[in-house]
């Protein structure tokens, strides 16, 4: 897939930040950590989606919504997939 160049600027302490994980080796260039930083940011908004769909159900229905709740918790995921391999 190809890259597009993006400025980020970034305070002081990201920078920091950023530079002792290249120092430790952990990352081969800032690119590879913010790639998987995003990656994480989401992961963690799907399973904010998810947890968001399942409050919409309330306690009352979570019983007999278990099986509305799966397919919708599968079309989330298999939507946020298919932009993410538009995407990436």
């Amino acid at each position: 897939m190809a890259t597009k160049t993006m400025n980020v600027s970034l305070t002081e302490y990201w920078q920091g930040y950023v530079e002792g994980h290249l120092r430790r080796g952990r990352y081969q260039n800032a690119s590879e950590l913010m790639r998987e930083a995003l990656r994480l940011h989401e992961r963690e908004q799907i399973a904010r989606d998810v947890s968001e769909v399942e409050s919409l159900f309330g306690a009352s229905r979570r019983a007999e919504g278990d099986a509305e709740v799966e397919q919708i918790k599968g079309a989330v995921t298999a939507a946020r997939q298919g932009r993410k391999g538009r995407s990436r």
